[in-house]
């Protein structure tokens, strides 16, 4: 099937081209997600004045919807230093899957940003829903924290929880280094939960440690600080990653 993509600005879009998206988009989230809310959802169409979202739109070649991304570029205070952080959301409908990369348009966003702002502090923050989510992150990105095989250096954990703090995630109760409280899940069968429930992966372990009712609401939170080095080393894991999949038949 060949997939159509529109990717809008939201900022460049009139009213009524807004409530027409959203129109269009929030009926895929509850075939995709549990808890997700026309309030919450609201907030991805309004913005605040530092966030700019950009939206990239999956279309059936009859022009239904079949799912798309959402990144999203806000300026904030964080440890009393201007940082700028780059958040990325997919609700794919399962079989447009790999039409597209949200990764990939959140790393070509972050990277025309770099090149425009050159010594900004620039991170991309995520709070994972699944453990699959925070799987491609550690596929795709060369320094990452948390992270399975090192502790995480005291001055990155404490600038990931001021941007967890800045997102309005609030920690879990009793307390997990990298778990927050998110009021959306994603839908997955049983077999999916119970492949990363006893999985003995590290990178699945460290997520269900810190994330143990995902498929309720709790996320593991973590980013990626976007220097040139992990930028350029991260670009280069994930184009090649890319290419090995699309160079096997």
């Amino acid at each position: 099937m060949r997939i159509r993509k529109e990717t809008f600005n939201i900022d460049t879009l009139t009213p009524e081209h807004r409530e027409e998206l959203y129109n269009e988009l929030f009926p895929v989230t509850g075939e995709l997600f549990q808890g997700m809310t026309h309030e919450i959802f609201r907030t991805y169409f309004n913005p605040p004045e530092n966030t700019t979202a950009i939206f990239q739109v999956f279309r059936a070649p009859e022009g239904h919807v079949l799912g798309f991304s959402i990144a999203k570029r806000t300026t904030m205070t964080a440890l009393n230093r201007e940082v700028t952080v780059f958040r990325a959301v997919a609700m794919i409908k399962r079989e447009a899957r790999g039409a597209g990369s949200t990764l990939m348009l959140g790393f070509k966003l972050s990277l025309l940003w770099k090149l425009r702002h050159p010594f900004s502090e620039v991170y991309y923050f995520g709070s994972m829903l699944q453990p699959t989510s925070y799987y491609l992150m550690i596929k795709s990105a060369k320094e990452i924290w948390p992270r399975h095989d090192q502790e995480t250096p005291p001055d990155r954990f404490a600038m990931l929880q001021a941007i967890a703090d800045a997102n309005d995630l609030p920690p879990l109760d009793p307390p997990r280094p990298y778990g927050r409280s998110l009021p959306v899940s994603v839908i997955e069968n049983e077999e999916e939960r119970n492949y990363w429930l006893t999985s003995d992966r590290p990178d699945a372990r460290l997520f269900l440690e810190n994330s143990p009712e995902y498929f309720g609401d709790h996320v593991l939170i973590c980013f990626i600080p976007l220097t040139w080095s992990n930028l350029f080393r991260s670009f280069g894991m994930f184009a090649g990653d890319k290419f090995r999949c699309g160079s096997v038949r």
